[in-house]
């Protein structure tokens, strides 16, 4: 797909969202979010670079329970790229796991499942740094209800819960510490 494709797929998808009349009251909850490459392109276009969730702003997130602002946001506290803001922006106020606190309501609440399938489907359009098979890898994970309130406390801003979730996905992935052994197929021991 072509970067304009790209563009005009993502805007169809953003097109299937409830509407929703956004206060702008919303602000404090803004920060390091993961998004599709093309919605982090679009941002960077307007001259501004979301970081991403990393081991640092975790750490701070369990120490303080702050992260840092989202550089998008303008002086008034507005964002500054609403317009192009990627999926996990757009379902703030609109899925049953991100209800605005400031009573801010959409003309129909998403389902959790119905968030992290539109998440999931914004991230295969517009494509990511992460392994093609990631995002098997995360719907298999938001299917594990053990993981959801896990997931759900990640998606409302909790960086600290990150680790477990590197840790689940190292388990269903078959890499790393607590992985159970996976035996390749087609092959036989020998003795």
């Amino acid at each position: 797909m072509t970067d304009p494709e790209r563009v005009a797929a993502l805007d169809a998808l953003y097109a299937e969202l409830p509407s929703l009349e956004c206060r702008g009251l919303c602000w404090h909850s803004c920060g390091p979010i993961d998004m599709s490459d093309t919605e982090r392109q679009r941002i960077a276009e307007r001259g501004v670079t979301i970081p991403r969730y990393d081991r640092a702003t975790a750490e701070r997130y369990q120490t303080t329970g702050t992260v840092s602002p989202c550089p998008a946001l303008g002086p008034f506290k507005t964002c500054g790229v609403h317009d192009v803001r990627p999926m996990i922006c757009r379902l703030w106020g609109s899925t049953e796991t991100m209800r605005c606190p400031f009573g801010c309501r959409p003309s129909r609440e998403l389902t959790e499942a119905e968030g992290y399938a539109l998440l999931e489907r914004s991230r295969q359009v517009g494509g990511t740094e992460d392994a093609p098979a990631i995002d098997a890898y995360l719907a298999e994970l938001a299917r594990d209800p053990a993981l959801q309130p896990v997931l759900r406390r990640y998606m409302q801003g909790d960086a600290s819960v990150e680790p477990q979730l590197i840790e689940a996905l190292r388990r269903v992935t078959g890499a790393g510490p607590g992985a159970p052994t996976r035996k390749a197929k087609g092959k036989k021991r020998r003795r």
